[in-house]
């Protein structure tokens, strides 16, 4: 079988998934991540779908080199020879992961980065326009040892102040463990306030609507309609 990914990329995340492919249908895999034969050890499994390299593995610290051997073993025919990959493991920063979900807003929409799942890191974003000749504000760095000088730190929302189309970048760096994947948000349309009809909107909006309206979200920079005598709807109208 083979193992994916490359163990030649190492190091991985400590949350690394190993992909066992067999090289014959019908065939059954059978693997072990502790170094031992699969052939005749106590902790060998049947595969059937990915899992975390170090999956119940016991005292693992971090950085942990992890084996995982594998075969194949199918009726009436005799096993494959035993294949194996070592990973290098590290800890790993968390992945940033943006509040908003895609859509058309009005300038001064905010959008903002969560990064909890995974070590404590400084986010770093660039932000990209590629409306007309498209513009790009901030270079990721590619480590915690390699930050530009106009690398943009993540410290509050980050506000849509003029019209265009919006995307970010962003990644997570700390000292001593692996960066995040680069996260890549949604795209975020922005347009000029007056996309909202003139006195068809208040700041702020109210919980019903005697008539269907169209109300102005100081909180959400949207615009969003209002059923008639119905609860406000909370989202994007693009």
């Amino acid at each position: 079988p083979e193992i994916l990914p490359d163990p030649d990329q190492s190091p991985y995340g400590s949350k690394l998934k190993i992909t066992l492919v067999s090289p014959s249908a019908g065939g059954t895999v059978r693997y072990t991540n502790d170094g031992s034969d699969p052939q005749i050890s106590q902790t060998s499994q049947i595969y059937t779908g990915p899992f975390i390299a170090a999956e119940n593995l016991i005292g693992v610290e971090y950085p942990y080199k992890v084996t995982v051997k594998a075969f194949v073993q199918q009726e009436h025919m005799s096993p494959s020879a035993v294949v194996t990959a070592e990973y290098q493991l590290q800890l790993q920063a968390c992945a940033p992961q943006f509040n908003r979900q895609g859509g058309t807003f009005v300038v001064g929409v905010p959008i903002s980065i969560a990064c909890t799942d995974g070590e404590p890191a400084s986010v770093y974003y660039s932000l990209i326009d590629d409306s007309d000749d498209g513009s790009v504000t901030g270079t990721l760095p590619e480590g915690s040892d390699s930050i530009a000088e106009d690398s943009i730190i993540y410290s509050e929302p980050i506000e849509l102040t003029a019209p265009g189309n919006f995307t970010i970048k962003a990644v997570a760096v700390a000292p001593g463990v692996l960066s995040s994947a680069v996260q890549l948000s949604p795209r975020y349309v922005v347009v000029a306030e007056t996309v909202c009809e003139e006195g068809s909107y208040d700041t702020g909006a109210a919980a019903n609507a005697a008539s269907p309206d169209i109300l102005w979200l100081a909180s959400e920079r949207t615009c969003i309609e209002c059923p008639g005598s119905g609860t406000c709807p909370f989202g994007s109208k693009g």
